[in-house]
């Protein structure tokens, strides 16, 4: 039962509320935005997911667009729910 109610109260114990992903991030988005959130590399990420390197690309495409951001930094800082303007206009600067 515990192992059931663990990822609720997980998410009651975090001391941030994280932002709401837009609704429009499909599945798949989400897991390749959760892995890029991780470090991974996209050809790492494809063979997790037993895509191709360009499939994940697209999907990253994708996520950008819907979250409104512009590079794979701002891209995880948005999934973790930070603000992402400061983080465009660093990569802006770069």
């Amino acid at each position: 039962m515990l192992r059931m109610i663990s990822p609720a109260l997980q998410r009651l114990m975090r001391s941030h509320q994280t932002c709401a992903l837009p609704s429009s991030l499909t599945l798949t988005e989400r897991r390749v935005l959760q892995l890029v959130a991780t470090g991974r590399s996209n050809s790492d990420i494809a063979e997790d997911l037993y895509v191709s390197v360009a499939t994940v690309r697209k999907h990253l495409e994708h996520a950008y667009r819907k979250l409104g951001v512009h590079n794979r930094m701002a891209a995880v800082v948005a999934f973790r729910g930070g603000p992402t303007s400061a983080v465009d206009q660093v990569e802006e600067y770069a």
